[in-house]
């Protein structure tokens, strides 16, 4: 039976993990947390404001998987907006299994007497959506929409502007908290800026 010195913890433990992890020497360092779905939001808004766009459309995931993450990324997307003076934001609720969700929103962005000039996506996988469907209606990301993700998955690096944890730094800090806790330091804190945006053409 393995019986480590320490486990990193990136996204949760069931309960029969932390409880078999209980009672033995094994230490925990749990990271979950640290990296801020509302700053992911929070920047989008603030990279689109930077380049001039003031009324702003908000993709928004209905996928039970990402609940919380899409409510706080939007929260920080909100809040960004208030604190810029912008108009409320241009919410539409997005199914990534329903295609026609996305075409619906990019409509009613695009439509004739639609102020919005830029749509802040809860991830990628949506953005890149929405720039499909703005290809099918002859629409230029960038020019008639600009589009921001967040995620930077492998697809997004053609053309999309997103936002993406940097890597290098967040694992820096996740390697020196487990040494630290290894040497019986004092317990590290992660907090820091991990988070930035990579701009491309779409946005």
């Amino acid at each position: 039976m393995v019986s480590p010195e320490l486990v990193v913890v990136m996204g949760g433990m069931t309960g029969p993990d932390e409880r078999a992890i209980r009672g033995t020497h094994t230490r925990l360092l749990r990271t979950n947390g640290f990296i801020s779905h509302e700053q992911a939001g929070s920047l989008q808004v603030e990279y689109l404001t930077a380049k001039g766009h003031r009324t702003l459309g908000y993709a928004y995931s209905v996928a039970s998987a990402v609940e919380l993450v899409a409510r706080e990324r939007h929260g920080g997307a909100a809040r960004a907006a208030s604190a810029f003076a912008l108009p409320d934001l241009s919410v539409e609720k997005i199914d990534p299994r329903q295609p026609t969700t996305v075409a619906r929103a990019v409509d009613r962005w695009t439509a004739p007497g639609s102020s919005v000039t830029a749509v802040c996506a809860h991830n990628d996988e949506i953005a890149l959506m929405i720039l499909e469907c703005l290809y099918e209606r002859g629409l230029r990301p960038g020019v008639d929409l600009s589009v921001i993700g967040v995620d930077d998955i492998p697809a997004a690096r053609i053309n999309l502007t997103t936002v993406r944890v940097d890597v290098d730094a967040w694992s820096r800090a996740v390697a020196d908290g487990a040494l630290s806790i290894l040497l019986g330091n004092e317990r590290p804190t992660l907090e820091g800026e991990y988070l930035e945006v990579v701009a491309r053409s779409s946005a």
